[in-house]
């Protein structure tokens, strides 16, 4: 048997080490800039250098200016990483370590569940607000500042963080402060500039989202597949009722000054050891790996969604996620996944290995699907 001493009668020396990380800039190796075409994606490709670092402490870094159209306003999904719709860390190989598909529904689903408050409440709010966001800079998780009483957003760069309904109107958060923002919206034929800074354990349960200094012994290419201009945002001709002329952004959008902050470390004592132990042998490592699955369903009937998960996917399944979206994609229903009145599910049942995961079909109409998962979105 053991015995554990508590810090307050502990009193033997100890020597700690821990990491510490150096932020390296490290640039595409085609260009810094893209045109993020209507209907077309584009790649950007990085390559990580032969050293130690920690992916989840790093950032990929952009800047964005969408153009003004005439009596419009153009707005931008927020919530979710809707400038990227694939990720891949790969080895010059070929071996891919994450490739992360439907990157923006993904992120979009499961964002609230997998951020802690703390870390959501930290995040800088100015693009919550009715204020001018050129030189801010961030992530695209942040809390609005939108006052709850305020009904009708105003029409100032900005002015965002409200719910949609389900007739396209802007209406105000339910949270105020705690709750997320959905879009931000520019006022009439306004541009809007953003700059944007995302860590890459946004990207969660992948290689890049382990707090672990890694080392590969060689170069990694981390591609990113930059979304089409039409699932980026969407633009209408009123300032309140979103659905008023509500068009996928037609115009191509400039991406500039993408790079990605690398968190290296810096630690010679790690360094060395980490190095050691993987030149003198190797070392076996389970990373989680992100699989993502698109089924389309016609309106106003029953589904059967089947996906069949064995050793191929990895060594455990740790967690499923779903969520259903509009079948349209693009513009303001790009991210569409509202259950207002009961638009896309009536009633569900789940299973796993053919053992029901509840003991009733839930019914929307009566909050139960709510009430079953409440426990989980409580975590």
């Amino acid at each position: 048997m053991s015995v554990e001493t508590s810090a307050e009668i502990d009193y033997t020396r100890k020597v700690a080490s821990h990491g510490s990380y150096s932020m390296n800039r490290v640039l595409p190796q085609n260009q810094s800039n893209q045109d993020l075409n209507p209907n077309s994606t584009t790649e950007t490709q990085i390559e990580l250098p032969n050293s130690v670092y920690n992916l989840s402490k790093s950032t990929l870094d952009w800047e964005v200016n969408v153009p003004a159209v005439a009596s419009r306003f153009n707005r931008l999904h927020a919530l979710g990483l809707n400038y990227i719709d694939r990720v891949t860390l790969s080895t010059r190989g070929g071996e891919f370590l994450a490739d992360v598909t439907s990157c923006f529904e993904y992120t979009n689903a499961t964002a609230i569940y997998l951020n802690k408050m703390e870390e959501f409440l930290e995040q800088d709010s100015n693009r919550g607000s009715a204020t001018d966001v050129a030189a801010d800079k961030g992530r695209n998780l942040y809390r609005s500042n939108v006052a709850v009483p305020t009904a009708t957003p105003g029409v100032s760069l900005g002015v965002n963080g409200t719910r949609i309904s389900a007739t396209g109107v802007a209406q105000a958060p339910s949270q105020g402060s705690t709750e997320t923002t959905y879009f931000i919206q520019s006022a009439s034929n306004t541009d809007i500039f953003q700059k944007y800074s995302v860590p890459l354990k946004a990207l969660s349960h992948t290689i890049m989202s382990m707090d672990k200094d890694l080392f590969f012994n060689e170069n990694l290419l981390l591609n990113v597949h930059w979304s089409s201009a039409a699932r980026v945002g969407f633009m209408g001709s009123s300032a309140t009722v979103l659905a008023t002329d509500a068009a996928a952004i037609s115009s191509t959008i400039a991406l500039t000054n993408i790079r990605l902050y690398l968190a290296v470390e810096t630690n010679e004592m790690v360094t060395r050891s980490l190095t050691q132990k993987v030149m003198g042998g190797g070392m076996k490592l389970n990373v989680p790996y992100v699989y993502t699955f698109t089924f389309s369903s016609p309106a106003g009937t029953s589904s059967s969604v089947q996906q069949r998960f064995n050793s191929s996917h990895g060594k455990r399944l740790l967690s499923i996620y779903h969520s259903l979206y509009s079948n349209t994609s693009t513009g303001r229903l790009t991210v569409d996944n509202n259950n207002i009145a009961q638009a896309k599910v009536l009633d569900f049942q789940s299973q796993l290995n053919n053992q029901n995961l509840q003991q009733f079909r839930p019914q929307s109409v009566d909050s139960e699907d709510y009430i079953l998962m409440r426990p989980l979105l409580a975590q």
